[in-house]
């Protein structure tokens, strides 16, 4: 096994290798864009999981309700500690196929 050049390593998503501020400045900008995808794409996940009626009889929107804001934290928390890990070339790439599969909806899904 070779050992990697510091080249190498600074062209690596998420090695972070050349500057401490640029790779602090990287995982911030990473982690926020995680936090504002992630909370996005999973609301809307969650908002769509609801069914006209829920058991005590009262209009799916509560658990519309519920089921967005609960999605937006947890989807935030989970963007914010995952994207910093990938990089900022790959929280891109995340970020696109995100918004082109919430774009296209669920498939199968039908309201």
């Amino acid at each position: 096994m070779r050992e990697l050049t510091c080249l190498e390593i600074t062209s690596v998503s998420g090695a972070y290798g050349d500057n401490m501020l640029a790779n602090i400045g990287e995982a911030i900008g990473c982690a926020i864009l995680g936090a504002v995808g992630g909370s996005w794409t999973v609301a809307i996940l969650g908002g769509r999981g609801s069914h006209n009626w829920d058991l005590i009889g009262i209009g799916g929107g509560i658990t519309a309700l519920v089921g967005m804001i609960g999605g937006a934290v947890v989807g935030a928390v989970a963007g914010a500690v995952y994207t910093p890990y990938l990089g900022w070339d790959a929280t891109l790439a995340l970020g696109e196929t995100l918004i082109v599969d919430v774009m296209k909806g669920l498939p199968g899904y039908q309201s």
